[in-house]
């Protein structure tokens, strides 16, 4: 049962949406289960009923989402002007989805996450058995990881707070 937005990416879902970049999902990151970086899903509103890849609505809201992607892209840019941090803590965008993209950091981490969701969904897809869980090793790294990944995403927030803040009224 989804319990609503995590705490600990709160105030970066809030500051992007107000900057107009429309949320649809996100993660503070867990040590324990779920995603080992915080991460945030954006996709344009209003998804068009027709979802054949050649209708105009489709092609329009693609590139509704293009657009948000190089905004962002753009926010990331500024943000790291001035800011030195190791490459799994930098905040990157992910553009490989369907629809919209993702922002996140964790670097090989959150991307053999990825991999291990796709084949957990996979698995689904064929009736499988899924077992498993997280190691304690891997336990043990996220402890160490997580709240560097989870401070970077803290200060990208402030970052995109201030830009709100300074912006001019719509």
């Amino acid at each position: 049962e989804w319990g609503g937005i995590d705490e600990g990416i709160q105030e970066t879902v809030s500051a992007l949406n107000a900057l107009g970049i429309t949320t649809t999902g996100s993660c503070e990151g867990h040590t324990d289960r779920s995603a080992p970086a915080p991460w945030v899903k954006v996709t344009a509103s209003d998804k068009p009923r027709d979802v054949a890849h050649d209708s105009k609505a489709y092609r329009n809201w693609q590139l509704e989402n293009k657009r948000l992607c190089e905004k962002t892209l753009k926010l990331l840019n500024e943000f790291y002007s001035n800011r030195d941090v190791t490459p799994d803590v930098r905040i990157v965008i992910d553009d490989t989805a369907h629809a919209g993209f993702w922002i996140h950091n964790g670097g090989d981490v959150y991307d053999r996450w990825r991999e291990l969701v796709a084949e957990t969904v996979a698995k689904r897809q064929r009736g499988e058995e899924i077992r498993g869980g997280i190691s304690a090793e891997e336990n043990e790294r996220r402890l160490q990881t997580l709240p560097q990944y989870q401070k970077e995403m803290r200060a990208f927030a402030k970052f995109l707070k201030g830009k709100h803040s300074s912006s001019p009224a719509r």
